[in-house]
C-alpha cells in the first residue's frame, strides 16, 4: 500500500489534526461530568441527542471507580506499526456475538443489558467517547465493535492515519478494562491496510457492515479477515443489508444480524 502523501493533503487536514496531543484524549476524576440523567421523553430522536451526559461517577462503588481511573492515563500503548497506532491485545477476544446488540445511541446512554454495542452510527453520536471513555464502561456492556469513524475514497491519507489511530487507542483502552473487542472493517477500500494497522497477526474477530448490491465489498473484507487471522474460516459478522447479503453469509454460515431500526415515536400533545 501506498503511504504516501503530497503537502495539499497535509494542508487539508491541518485544521484538524494540528495540535493533537494523546493528553487531549484522556480524561481525569476532575473532568468527568456530575450530570444527572434528563427527565425521558417521548420522542426517540429528541431523547438520542439529548442523553449526551454521563453519571455521576462518584455514584460507582470504590473498587469499579479506582480501577477505571487508574486505567486512565497520558499513556504510549505498544505499536506493531510506523505510525504508533496501538496494538490490541490479542487475549480475550470475543467468542461468539453476545447479545442484545445494539448501536451506540439508539436508546438511552443510561440503559442497562446491552451486552455488545457497535458504532455504525453517525460519528457525532460517539465523539464524546473519546473524551470520555468511561462512559461507555459505565453502560455495563461485555463487547464492542470497534467505532466506525468516516473515512471516504476522498479522505487524505494523514487524517485516515489519524483516525485509526484514535479508534485503535480507545479500544486498546477498553480491552485494558476488560472489554472484549470486534475489529471494524469497513473503511474505503483505499485505507484498508492502513486499518489493518495495529491488529496483530492472528487476531480473529471481525465485524463488517453490509449493503445491498455491494457483496464485492463484504467479499474483501472476508478476505481481509482471513489473511489476518490466518484462518481458512475466520470469526466475523455482518450486520445490516438485505437479502443478497443475507444469503451471502448463509452460504458461508457468517453470523447475519438485521439493521437495527428505531421507530421515533410522535409526542403526544
Amino acid at each position: 500500500v501506498n503511504l504516501t502523501w503530497d503537502q495539499t493533503e497535509l494542508q487539508a487536514v491541518q485544521a484538524d489534526v494540528e495540535g493533537f496531543d494523546i493528553a487531549d484524549f484522556v480524561v481525569s476524576a476532575e473532568d468527568v461530568p456530575m450530570i444527572e440523567p434528563k427527565e425521558s421523553v417521548s420522542n426517540h430522536t429528541q431523547n438520542e441527542d439529548n442523553n449526551v451526559g454521563s453519571p455521576n461517577i462518584d455514584e460507582m462503588d470504590e473498587e469499579t471507580k479506582e480501577f477505571y481511573l487508574k486505567m486512565i492515563g497520558d499513556y504510549i500503548y505498544p505499536s506493531n506499526n510506523e505510525f504508533d497506532i496501538p496494538t490490541l491485545l490479542d487475549t480475550n477476544q470475543p467468542v461468539h456475538l453476545e447479545m442484545p446488540f445494539a448501536p451506540w445511541g439508539a436508546e438511552s446512554r443510561y440503559k442497562k443489558g446491552i451486552s455488545t454495542y457497535h458504532f455504525y452510527v453517525d460519528d457525532y453520536r460517539f465523539e464524546q467517547l473519546y473524551k470520555n471513555p468511561i462512559l461507555l464502561l459505565q453502560s455495563g456492556c461485555k463487547a464492542v465493535v470497534e467505532p466506525n469513524n468516516s473515512i471516504h475514497d476522498q479522505t487524505p491519507m494523514a487524517y485516515a492515519i489519524y483516525q485509526t489511530f484514535r479508534k485503535r487507542y480507545l479500544t486498546r483502552y477498553l480491552q485494558e478494562c476488560g472489554i472484549q473487542v470486534w475489529v471494524d472493517l469497513n473503511v474505503s477500500p483505499h485505507f484498508e491496510e492502513i486499518n489493518a494497522l495495529g491488529v496483530p497477526e492472528g487476531y480473529n474477530a471481525f465485524c463488517t457492515r453490509g449493503v445491498t448490491g455491494w457483496i464485492p465489498t463484504t467479499e474483501r473484507h472476508w478476505e481481509m479477515a482471513k489473511r489476518i487471522s490466518g484462518l481458512e474460516k475466520p470469526k466475523m459478522f455482518v450486520y445490516g443489508g438485505g437479502k443478497d447479503v443475507e444469503e451471502w453469509c448463509r452460504e458461508r454460515d457468517i453470523v447475519y444480524i438485521k439493521e437495527y431500526m428505531n421507530k421515533a415515536r410522535k409526542t403526544e400533545e
